[in-house]
C-alpha cells in the first residue's frame, strides 16, 4: 500500500524527493518478495528432501527391508478393504464366470474408492486377495467368517507359526 501511494503521489506530483520514496519503496517491495519467495522454497525444498532421505534413499538392507515392509502393509490393506466388502455382498449364490468378473470389477471399484484420497483408480487384485483371505482362514469360498470365529483362525495362524 505504501509502495502504492508512492508511485501514486510520484506521478501526480513532479517531485524528486517523491521519486526517491517511490524508487526505495519498489526496492523494499521486490527484496521483500524475493525473501519471502526463497524462505518457502527453502521449506519445501527441506520438506522433499527430508521426506526422500528418509523413505527412499535406503541401500542395500535397508532397502529390501523398507520394500518388504511396504509391500506387506498394502497387502493387508487390500485384504482388510476386500474382507469389507465381502461382508456388505451376498455371493454365495451360484455364480456364472461373467457375473464373477463382474462382482470382482466391483470389489476393484469398492477397494480403490476405500484407499485412496482423491478421485485416483487404483489397480487392486483381488483375486490375489481373495487367495489371501482364504489362506488365512477368514473366508469360506466367498463367505465372510464371523468375528469370533475370524479371530480364533488368526491366532491359530499365528500360534502355528511359532510351534
Amino acid at each position: 500500500v505504501v509502495s502504492f501511494l508512492a508511485i501514486a503521489g510520484s506521478l501526480k506530483f513532479d517531485s524528486p524527493r517523491l521519486d526517491l520514496i517511490a524508487l526505495i519503496s519498489l526496492i523494499f517491495f521486490a527484496v521483500r518478495t524475493f525473501f519471502r519467495y526463497s524462505n518457502k522454497y527453502a521449506r519445501y525444498d527441506l520438506l522433499v528432501n527430508k521426506f526422500l532421505t528418509s523413505k527412499l534413499a535406503h541401500r542395500g538392507p535397508g532397502a529390501l527391508k523398507y520394500i518388504v515392509s511396504e509391500a506387506n502393509s498394502n497387502k493387508a490393506l487390500r485384504a482388510m478393504l476386500t474382507r469389507d466388502w465381502l461382508s456388505k455382498w451376498d455371493i454365495s449364490q451360484t455364480i456364472t464366470d461373467a457375473q464373477f468378473d463382474a462382482i470382482l470389477e466391483q470389489g476393484r471399484s469398492y477397494v480403490s474408492k476405500m484407499s485412496s484420497n482423491d478421485s485416483s483408480r487404483i489397480d487392486v487384485d483381488i483375486k490375489a486377495a481373495l487367495v489371501d483371505l482364504k489362506r488365512l482362514k477368514l473366508i469360506d469360498e466367498y463367505e465372510v467368517k464371523e468375528e469370533q470365529k475370524a479371530q480364533d483362525s488368526i491366532k491359530q495362524l499365528w500360534n502355528d507359526t511359532f510351534e
